[in-house]
């Protein structure tokens, strides 16, 4: 099985959470047209995630970070030892991007 849909932390959400960021990340590139865009973004939501707020990234933790946030809640939540993208805090953060995306990419 997969390892981004294996292990006990995140389960179901996982896969979800893992489809809706790559979501996002290709509405950055359809915005724009630049695939440099959707690097862009994955690279700044990692660098934030971890280097940033300490959060895991894909399961990986950063040894030291700017901020130090200790997470506290439900694996289905937070994404546990996986990262925000495996919980709903990650959804609910990449579907907004997407959202923003969206809105200004109309024209007007």
């Amino acid at each position: 099985m997969s390892p981004f849909c294996s292990s006990s932390n995140g389960r179901r959400i996982r896969p979800l959470g893992i489809f809706v960021n790559a979501l996002f990340f290709a509405t950055a590139l359809r915005a724009t047209g630049r695939v440099s865009a959707a690097i862009g973004a994955h690279i700044a939501w990692n660098f934030v995630q971890g280097a940033v707020l300490r959060f895991p990234v894909s399961g990986d933790r950063e040894g030291a970070s700017l901020i130090g946030i200790v997470q506290h809640g439900s694996a289905w939540v937070t994404g546990d030892a996986y990262g925000p993208e495996a919980g709903r805090i990650g959804v609910v953060a990449s579907l907004a991007g997407i959202a923003l995306q969206k809105k200004g990419d109309t024209p007007g």
